[in-house]
């Protein structure tokens, strides 16, 4: 690497752990992802799953190896794997209250 990448890298620093519980107005936003990501399926929509333009807690992404890690869906059709995630914004609000 070269000395202008090696400055412009991010250094990790370990501050510590906490233990923590989902706030219930938290879970219950979750649960509204969930919910819809539900009903989607249901309806076929794979591709209208929740992002994190919708939710300041949750979102659905892709967690596949790659394009061709699928799953069947309900309907029959391969369809990439996704999961649910929490959000980067609500992490960084959690770590930077706790440490």
């Amino acid at each position: 690497m070269t000395d202008v990448a090696n400055k412009n890298k991010r250094k990790a620093l370990f501050k510590g752990v906490f233990f923590w519980s989902i706030p219930v107005e938290d879970f219950e936003e979750a649960r509204k992802v969930w919910e819809v990501t539900k009903q989607l399926t249901i309806e076929g929509e794979y591709d209208r799953y929740p992002s994190m333009k919708n939710s300041t807690v949750a979102h659905v992404r892709p967690h596949a190896r790659d394009k061709t890690d699928c799953i069947e869906a309900p309907d029959g059709s391969l369809q990439i794997k996704k999961c649910f995630w929490l959000n980067a914004q609500y992490l960084t609000s959690l770590v930077t209250k706790y440490l």
